[in-house]
């Protein structure tokens, strides 16, 4: 037996679609605010995270439970090396910043670069690359991972003898002195480095380095709420808008932040002559890419 529906239009229109419409009204701003929260909840714990400084043995050790334990995922997802249409045209941020890499490497005469550490080069198409075409230049991959882990990300590369690979947290490789570099790159790294800990890696670079290059992925949604000139409508954020000492952050997924430095500045007050910082489109519909080219003074940084 079907159920009769004995209701008045009346009522059918007060109940059911008045009121109904209400309550789900109701439950779509109560969804929508929930997640707000949420996500507000997850960058200000960004924001948090930001002033951190350097990671502590137990960060270290598990960042790199983390990505070892994915390391299966990774290699069977690992790209091929770059090739030289790559280099000359590139059409993605790693490419990009292949190319901005190699153009650099080719004033290594005049900038006095004889050694390139890549912070962050698990799996190093870059410096595989470069090694290639510099032979002069000694080059290092520094990671978290196990050096047997980064040798699985890195076998089907192509090999040089001036390019190896070495396991441990790059910023305490510097301060202990075992690792050492007229170049420093960074991509897809420093927007994982908290500002202060940002500062540590500057501070050891401006007594070792001569040259660094930063080929970033860049996509400001911020909560600082020292980030003057944020109007209505949406607009690129550039570096400079940034406080030097509290940048924009973005949550990622898992457990990172996507940290947004003022980068200018910080190199700048160390000593660096920023011969390149600019803001482009890479191919991707969610992030522009950011890349820096900065020379310490008197290296020929005028």
């Amino acid at each position: 037996m079907k159920t009769k529906v004995q209701i008045s239009l009346k009522d059918y229109v007060q109940t059911c679609v008045i009121s109904g419409t209400l309550y789900k009204l109701q439950l779509i701003i109560g969804l929508i605010a929930t997640k707000a929260i949420e996500v507000y909840a997850k960058l200000q714990e960004g924001v948090n995270s930001s002033q951190n400084g350097m990671l502590t043995p137990e960060m270290v050790e598990h960042i790199r439970t983390i990505c070892e334990e994915k390391t299966d995922d990774y290699i069977n997802a690992r790209q091929a090396p770059f090739t030289e249409e790559e280099i000359a045209h590139p059409t993605e941020w790693q490419s990009f910043g292949a190319k901005l890499l190699y153009e650099t490497l080719l004033d290594r005469h005049s900038l006095g670069v004889r050694s390139a550490l890549n912070v962050g080069g698990y799996n190093d198409r870059h410096f595989s690359y470069m090694a290639q075409k510099f032979p002069d230049v000694s080059f290092c991959s520094v990671d978290f991972m196990s050096e047997s882990k980064m040798h699985q990300f890195n076998d089907l590369l192509p090999q040089s003898p001036n390019w190896n690979l070495k396991s441990g947290y790059a910023l305490e490789l510097l301060q202990k002195g075992e690792v050492d570099a007229d170049l420093v790159f960074f991509s897809s790294t420093a927007l994982l480095i908290n500002n202060k800990e940002l500062d540590l890696y500057l501070d050891e670079l401006a007594r070792r380095s001569k040259v660094i290059v930063i080929n970033e992925a860049w996509g400001v949604v911020s909560t600082a709420p020292r980030l003057s000139k944020l109007g209505l409508l949406p607009r690129v954020i550039r570096p400079e808008d940034i406080p030097e000492d509290a940048p924009a952050v973005r949550s990622m997924s898992g457990v990172y932040f996507f940290y947004a430095h003022n980068y200018p500045a910080k190199l700048e007050k160390r000593g660096f002559k920023v011969r390149l910082s600019t803001i482009s489109s890479a191919n991707n519909p969610a992030l522009y890419l950011y890349q820096v080219v900065a020379v310490k003074t008197g290296n020929g940084g005028k």
